[in-house]
């Protein structure tokens, strides 16, 4: 793998995880506003809870708001339905924060991976530049080790030629097939049309 590979997802991983920040900032937001609503819902339903209890006490003292048993019974429905709706909001809102929370878990986990992934790849291309530091390091020793100027030796077709005379030379005369001495074959032997 290239240094440019490796340094460009590290890139790529650490914008993205500087989005899930701001994500995961925003969810937490919307968490702490979704907490909010629960909470006013359920003063909601303690207000509305204590304007029904005093409502009907208030209808057993001397001067009741309503003088007749209908007028209360459907102000105390309207009332109960107001409780019904603060109670519905507060599930709601509930929900609401379950989520909130489930998504700014989620943003911490990206986060958490996007940042692993960051790190290896940093490890690799620093990795991948100590190599090839090394790899320049030798390539410059080996430079230094023949003197400026000079050649560096004899081409490979050369040296391959001198070892194809010297196999030449090992090899020696011939030696006759019929009595064994070297400088000439057997049809030109004279010892085999002596004898």
């Amino acid at each position: 793998m290239s240094i440019e590979k490796s340094e460009l997802k590290a890139a790529f991983a650490h914008a993205l995880g500087c989005d899930s920040d701001d994500d995961l900032e925003a969810a937490r937001r919307d968490a702490v506003r979704a907490t909010g609503r629960i909470q006013a819902a359920r003063m909601m339903e303690s207000e509305v809870t204590k304007i029904i209890s005093k409502l009907g006490g208030d209808m057993e003292s001397d001067d009741p708001p309503f003088r007749q048993m209908e007028d209360y019974a459907k102000a105390r429905h309207y009332l109960g339905m107001c409780l019904a709706q603060a109670a519905t909001l507060a599930k709601a809102s509930d929900n609401l924060r379950l989520q909130m929370e489930g998504k700014v878990m989620a943003f911490q986990h990206t986060i958490t991976r996007l940042s692993k992934i960051k790190e290896a790849e940093d490890r690799k291309a620093s990795a991948i530049k100590d190599e090839n530091s090394q790899l320049d390091e030798a390539l410059e020793r080996d430079r230094r080790a023949r003197p400026i100027g000079a050649h560096p030796g004899p081409p490979i077709g050369a040296q391959r030629k001198a070892e194809a005379v010297g196999k030449k030379k090992k090899t020696g005369k011939r030696k006759c097939g019929n009595c064994g001495e070297p400088g000439h074959t057997a049809r030109t032997c004279e010892k085999a049309k002596q004898g």
